[in-house]
């Protein structure tokens, strides 16, 4: 987080210039991280980020701080990635290509090969298990703020967590057993 987001907010409020550039660099790599893995479409993805900054610079001004301002554009990016993905028509979930996803993803350091195949079983999730398990592991939200960036309730978003673990759990099983009894 910028040391002085608020007062930044707050002089962008006030008509100064220039400073929206600030949090566009604060938050762009993990906004597009959050967007990909949503929409699963590095080309869309990026439309759907800078359509997300562009709303959130014109709707600055009715910004009030209730929420912090990530939770805030997070929302506005989700709305945006489903607006998308309805107007590109529903993809499947086997046409996406997780080893697209950015390598040096927050969150995400070590072995290049664990990080794909993290990314490949994170893909096979349920699409609201995905968003909670991203949320929650690779930006450090709580419970509350997922809740509100992707509008389910927290007692949903518990549950999409869990289910998310343990359903990931399984695949990663399956996917170590399977390998174990590949023939050489």
């Amino acid at each position: 987080m910028l040391q002085n987001e608020d007062q930044i907010i707050e002089r962008i409020q006030a008509g100064e210039d220039g400073l929206f550039d600030l949090l566009v660099g604060e938050y762009q790599d993990r906004l597009a991280s959050f967007v990909l893995r949503t929409l699963g479409d590095r080309d869309g993805a990026r439309d759907v980020c800078q359509e997300s900054f562009l709303k959130a610079w014109k709707a600055i001004g009715r910004f009030r701080g209730e929420a912090r301002f990530s939770t805030w554009l997070f929302t506005i990016a989700r709305r945006e990635a489903l607006h998308h993905r309805r107007r590109a028509g529903r993809r499947q979930e086997e046409d996406w290509e997780p080893h697209q996803d950015p390598p040096a993803e927050r969150g995400n350091a070590g072995d290049p090969v664990a990080q794909a195949r993290l990314a490949e079983c994170l893909a096979r999730l349920p699409e609201a298990q995905r968003a909670a398990l991203h949320l929650h592991y690779l930006e450090a939200r709580d419970v509350s703020e997922i809740a509100a960036i992707i509008g389910r309730a927290e007692g949903t978003v518990k549950s999409d967590l869990a289910r998310g673990r343990e359903t990931l759990r399984k695949i990663l099983e399956d996917e170590t057993q399977g390998a174990r009894h590949v023939p050489a």
